[in-house]
């Protein structure tokens, strides 16, 4: 496909400043403009500029919202920024320099913080063609979706193994996951899983209203059988089903995308909403996410067993685009290119947006700026902002902003550790089926855990690390306790399962492996109230389904409004 030109140098996260107004709109103030700009009357306010604030700020401004985007660092991205290898270094490894000779280019490197893969078929694709953002990126999908299986005897010394996730019947024959009777039962789960059409227009009463449908059937042994899914949970759905606990385990954690064992006892039919629709199903090149027209969208969806949705969902982002072999896609240069496509969509829109950085390279925000007013009543009024003794007050009703921002109004959910690998080869099972990228997913039991672990894994294909080389990201929600451990400690202890596949015989040594832990929070309320809406902090997950989920969640408190992104694709086929 033609695919638009790569987004302007002056635009990119981490690694190159911004320092004046640039061809797409973006307007810098200098320090005698930013008085004046928060001089003005805002609709929003938002605070900082990681992933999720620049989708809502993106979003708001479509709506024709008029926001001021504000950040107290000199760079964008915020936790989730994007950072070059000296940026890199100095964060983990400071007085070490990258060595050119050890790591190849090292302007080729762009190593994302929050590394997560975007389901082809999910929420985040609809945004993105909803706001036109697709226009300015490039995409590419990933090559594989694995899933981990310890030994038999853990004890034993023995390494476990990574296997590819089957799901056509000829990834489903061959693989070593499944037993000969288990790969029939599994092919009639799939059919079935496929087979549910959720347009069907006798599921719906005439005013468009869902019918009660108690029982789902299926083919049984001696014939059709009636599943009363309003009165399962997860558990006796798929015991019903008779299928082993391993298979149950990869479709769960890895095809529904679940991050413990909370599918248990989750309701077996979940009704869709127009903010979270049930899904349906549906190399080397770049590509360009298609026209809303060629979304599946006129359809209303029915409810459906919660897993089933989420293999549907996986299932359809696996046939998105001709060639796929995993459901994920991800963006050329990392995903540093996302938050400057929604800046340069708000700034298009008439957002405005500033650094903590004067043109001058000067500081505009001390360290207890971008502090709150409240009106008498208890909403917010404004975000303070210090020139000397003198308190400027850029006006608002709303003010949106991640938990960093907001002391005293946020509570911790735990931390999330990760390891960095810098490495030179794939892992073997990536070299044997010749993929470049992969998403591995560790379900929490087969490590001895109770939440699961997630390996991330680029290259050069996603311009994102030199010809030859290859960054990998391991991460999980801590469980054990951490006072007195280091980074290191903490990363062995919570992540080992992931760590021995570099340890392993014939396994690529990294690099340069680096450690790094933080607390993750949210906020005490849903920012009604008071009008000051926080974001959760970023997951340990390696897919963007949750963060999406929480950006919509979020924009439907701020606005009032469902983003009904289906009927807004379909209303843009209409229009052709």
């Amino acid at each position: 496909p033609v695919l638009l030109p790569r987004p302007t140098p002056c635009l990119h996260i981490g690694r190159r400043r911004l320092a004046q107004r640039n061809s797409s709109g973006l307007l810098l103030l200098a320090m005698d403009d930013w008085k004046a700009a928060f001089g003005e009357e805002w609709d929003a306010v938002v605070l900082g500029t990681g992933m999720k604030e620049c989708l809502l700020s993106g979003l708001l401004s479509v709506a024709g919202k008029k926001v001021l985007h504000l950040d107290r660092n000199d760079y964008y991205g915020g936790a989730s920024a994007s950072l070059d290898i000296n940026q890199l270094f100095e964060k983990f490894q400071a007085g070490a320099p990258p060595s050119e000779a050890e790591l190849g280019k090292l302007r080729d490197w762009a190593v994302d913080m929050v590394p997560k893969f975007i389901m082809a078929g999910g929420q985040l694709v609809k945004v993105l063609i909803h706001t036109k953002t697709a226009n300015y990126m490039e995409f590419k999908a990933v090559d594989g979706s694995y899933c981990y299986r310890a030994p038999k005897a853990r004890s034993s010394g023995e390494f476990g193994r990574v296997h590819k996730v089957p799901l056509t019947p000829k990834e489903a024959l061959s693989s070593s996951m499944l037993s000969m009777l288990e790969k029939g039962r599994m092919g009639k789960f799939t059919m079935w899983v496929a087979s549910i059409d959720c347009g069907k227009p006798e599921g719906f009463f005439e005013d468009g209203s869902f019918r009660d449908m108690p029982y789902w059937t299926r083919v049984g042994m001696t014939g059709r059988k009636k599943m009363p899914l309003t009165q399962w949970n997860g558990d006796q759905f798929f015991k019903d089903w008779g299928l082993e606990a391993g298979t149950i385990e990869f479709l769960t954690h890895v095809c529904a995308l679940y991050r413990d064992e909370s599918w248990r006892s989750a309701p077996a039919l979940e009704a869709a909403s127009p903010s979270r629709p049930a899904s349906r199903p549906g190399g080397t090149h770049a590509l360009r996410l298609p026209h809303p027209s060629r979304l599946h969208a006129s359809r209303l969806p029915l409810p459906l067993p919660q897993v089933v949705s989420r293999m549907q969902l996986y299932l359809e982002s696996r046939t998105r685009f001709a060639g796929m072999t995993s459901p994920y896609l991800y963006p050329l240069f990392g995903l540093g290119e996302l938050p400057q496509a929604f800046a340069r969509l708000a700034a298009v829109h008439g957002g405005t947006y500033m650094l903590n950085r004067d043109l001058d390279g000067s500081p505009v925000f001390g360290p207890n700026d971008l502090s709150l007013e409240y009106a008498e009543d208890g909403t917010v009024a404004g975000v303070v902002n210090h020139d000397g003794e003198e308190a400027v007050v850029a006006r608002t009703k709303t003010v949106v902003g991640d938990p960093s921002y907001f002391a005293g109004k946020t509570k911790p959910t735990g931390s999330v550790v990760r390891a960095i690998a810098l490495l030179d080869a794939p892992l073997a099972e990536m070299e044997k089926d010749g993929a470049s990228s992969c998403q591995v997913i560790f379900p929490a039991a087969q490590c001895g855990r109770c939440n699961d672990l997630y390996l991330f894994l680029c290259s050069n294909a996603h311009k994102v690390a030199p010809v030859g080389k290859y960054v990998a990201f391991l991460s999980t929600k801590v469980e054990g306790p951490t006072q007195g451990m280091s980074n290191e400690q903490i990363a062995h202890r919570e992540l080992a399962a992931g760590l021995a596949l570099f340890t392993r015989p014939g396994a690529p040594m990294p690099l340069h492996l680096f450690y790094d832990a933080y607390p993750t929070y949210a906020p005490l309320t849903n920012g009604t109230k008071d009008r000051v809406f926080i974001s959760e902090s970023f997951d340990a997950t390696s897919h963007f389904e949750t963060a999406i989920n929480d950006v919509l969640d979020m924009y439907q408190r701020i606005t009032g409004e469902t983003l009904n992104l289906d009927a807004l694709a379909a209303a843009a086929s209409a229009e052709q």
